[in-house]
């Protein structure tokens, strides 16, 4: 696959076989829903990144989620069952949630830097794992005897 193919999402059974097309979009960072029945991604769409969802039975139906705000950064959400933590372009700082429920999209807390490279929440939810960029700051580190 080549050129513009090579964003679209694919799946392929884990025993092999041929790839099957789940978008037409050029998505990015999919995650399965909780229920098997659809998978969601970040698209990059100019300036906007958006969460869209995508059926897997049948294929080819792909939608944004209803009431989501824009995402700051393609990497920067996670599922859970109820809904989605996830870092909003209007307020890159803050960590909120998304019910998909209410559509209500709370914050949780603000970070004391930059958040660009993911989160993960644990799987009984009481456990938030993020990367802090600290942009103002570099370090070299050397590692001694590692071998």
């Amino acid at each position: 696959m080549g050129g513009q193919e090579a964003a679209r999402i694919f799946r392929i059974a884990p025993e092999g076989g041929s790839a099957q097309v789940l978008t037409s979009a050029h998505g990015y960072g999919p995650r399965e829903s909780f229920d098997e029945q659809s998978v969601y991604f970040a698209l990059k769409n100019g300036p906007t990144t958006t969460l869209e969802v995508a059926s897997l039975n049948p294929t080819g139906t792909e939608f944004r989620v209803e009431g989501m705000p824009p995402l700051s950064f393609v990497m920067n959400w996670t599922l859970v069952r109820d809904g989605v933590y996830f870092y909003p372009a209007e307020d890159f700082m803050t960590l909120s949630y998304f019910d998909y429920a209410t559509k209500r999209v709370p914050p949780v807390f603000k970070v004391s830097g930059g958040s660009f490279f993911g989160i993960s929440v644990s799987p009984d939810g009481r456990y938030i794992l993020y990367a802090l960029a600290d942009l103002g700051r570099s370090e070299i580190m050397l590692v001694d005897g590692f071998r």
